[in-house]
């Protein structure tokens, strides 16, 4: 595993600048939660760190193979059932059991056949981790993981990441410290280019 290197990076979207000279260093096995006002680039970066966009400039090294990303919206196929939700990413290679555990652990303690568009928000929340965190990726990638989650579950669901991901890198978007705080993290705070 090796650091993620960004170097220099610009990105532009018509007549707005999001990021310009960006550099960064994110550790292997380290987590770092990202913070800035709306607008600074936080979701951009995480696309090009995810390849969904090219930057104009500047050069990302390190980036591994596989990505496991918790999504700003949850992305779950809402007439699926939770295990299945989760099957579409793994395959088979994580059994029905180890689904069942990893949503027991996140306060989710439904019927396993029930179609996830019956869930909460919160819950289908929940669901989008558990599947990031049985992806197995060696990078997590988290735009704004608890949003909607009340405090409670939120702690409940930052000590399980924090398990479930230890010696691996984790990148999160967040707008709360007090999250950064539940997962341990060092903070990076980008600025809004003016």
């Amino acid at each position: 595993m090796k650091d993620i290197v960004i170097n220099a990076l610009s990105k532009r979207f018509g007549e707005q600048q999001v990021l310009r000279d960006f550099s960064a260093v994110f550790p292997a096995g380290e987590t770092v939660c990202i913070m800035g006002p709306s607008g600074c680039g936080k979701t951009t970066l995480l696309n090009i760190l995810l390849g969904f966009e090219s930057p104009d400039a500047g050069t990302v090294a390190g980036i591994p193979a596989r990505i496991s990303v918790v999504f700003q919206e949850d992305r779950l196929c809402e007439e699926f059932s939770a295990l299945a939700n989760i099957h579409l990413v793994t395959g088979k290679t994580v059994p029905d059991a180890d689904i069942l555990d990893c949503l027991r652990e996140l306060g989710l303690s439904e019927d396993p056949g029930k179609v996830v568009g019956a869930y909460s928000g919160g819950m289908k929340r929940r669901v989008a981790i558990a599947r990031a965190l049985l992806s197995e990726g060696e990078l997590l990638i988290m735009d704004e993981p608890f949003k909607g989650l009340d405090e409670g579950t939120r702690e409940i669901v930052a000590a399980s990441i924090r398990r479930r991901t230890r010696g691996k890198t984790v990148i999160m978007v967040t707008h709360d410290p007090e999250e950064a705080r539940m997962m341990q993290a060092s903070v990076m705070e980008m600025r809004k280019i003016v």
